[in-house]
């Protein structure tokens, strides 16, 4: 990811210090364990404290996309945050209990090989417990074309955020239509994008259904990284030069950094 990396600092938050092209970057994760809305809040917290001149912001993650009848989303695919019509490039909502309730909601701005194939399941169909879908009813499955290409595709649209992972495919269905076609549910975004503003960048792992699995995840990660990347090095890096100059140790952790 880094094409030069510096020391690490401590924190709240796992840090990772270098540089993408001419672009000093600082790499955020949440600790171990940790997920969700709240934790998110509180790691931009100290992100702000310890890197103040942050200007460019971009959330990278995996979670579940929202396969449509329009758009061909695949495992390994990646969202990209972006308004569409009266909806923000995220939305926020609260399911506040799990199956068809009411929601609230506001606007906020060669492993392929190895993992199983592209599967999507009638959004109606319960998955039969276990690591496989051996035992899944395979009349259940929706049928779809074999991509042309095995790339990844890039989709832009609305994400949609809460503090609870979709695991009912009828349920993001309805979710993704009411909330003008979301492409791709996620766990931290709304907690970031009100005190941090920032591009969201997520490769699908799942499909937001009843079959998780961390198969897909690896890949899924490897491809949102690379995607981030690829983005930072369309963005000219000339206007650094009104910043000092910076040497990333830990001793300069409140100096200027122009990336996160």
């Amino acid at each position: 990811m880094l094409d030069d990396e510096c020391d690490d600092i401590d924190g709240t938050a796992q840090y990772k210090l270098g540089c993408i092209g001419r672009h000093n970057v600082v790499i955020v994760c949440l600790p171990a364990g940790q997920i969700g809305r709240s934790s998110a809040t509180v790691v931009v917290g100290e992100l702000r404290h310890k890197f103040p001149a942050v200007q460019i912001r971009l959330m990278v993650g995996i979670r579940g996309g929202v396969p449509k009848s329009d758009v061909d989303i695949r495992l390994g695919d990646v969202v990209i945050s972006q308004p569409q019509g009266p909806y923000g490039g995220v939305v926020q909502y609260d399911l506040g209990k799990t199956g068809f309730g009411g929601s609230c909601r506001s606007n906020l701005l060669n492993y392929l090989l190895l993992v199983p194939n592209h599967i999507l399941f009638d959004p109606s169909y319960s998955h039969v417990k276990g690591a496989t879908c051996d035992q899944c009813d395979k009349n259940m499955v929706i049928r779809r074309t074999q991509q042309e290409s095995e790339e990844p595709f890039i989709h832009c649209g609305t994400i949609a955020s809460s503090n609870q992972v979709i695991k009912y495919g009828l349920w993001r269905d309805k979710l993704s239509s009411e909330l003008g076609g979301i492409l791709y549910f996620e766990i931290e975004a709304a907690g970031l994008m009100n005190a941090l503003p920032s591009l969201i960048i997520q490769g699908i792992c799942d499909y937001a259904d009843s079959y998780k699995n961390k198969k897909w995840q690896p890949f899924a990660a490897a491809v949102a990284a690379a995607c981030a990347k690829k983005i930072l090095s369309f963005v000219p890096a000339a206007w650094r030069s009104t910043c000092p100059a910076i040497n990333l140790t830990r001793d300069t952790t409140n100096d200027h950094m122009d990336t996160s």
